[in-house]
């Protein structure tokens, strides 16, 4: 299981990617970092729940 810190890295790189990126690319890019972040929330609520 990967802990959330790792998917809100991973969304951070791809948002970094796409402010260099053309249109097309950056759409793209935007779109796996908004992803990678549901991930990490999803994630994060699972432990939180784990805890009780």
């Amino acid at each position: 299981m990967k802990r959330p810190v790792d998917y809100r890295r991973n969304a951070q790189e791809c948002r970094k990617l796409a402010a260099r990126m053309p249109p097309a690319h950056k759409q793209q890019l935007l779109e796996m970092a908004r992803q990678w972040e549901a991930m990490a929330e999803e994630e994060a609520r699972g432990a939180a729940n784990d805890e009780r």
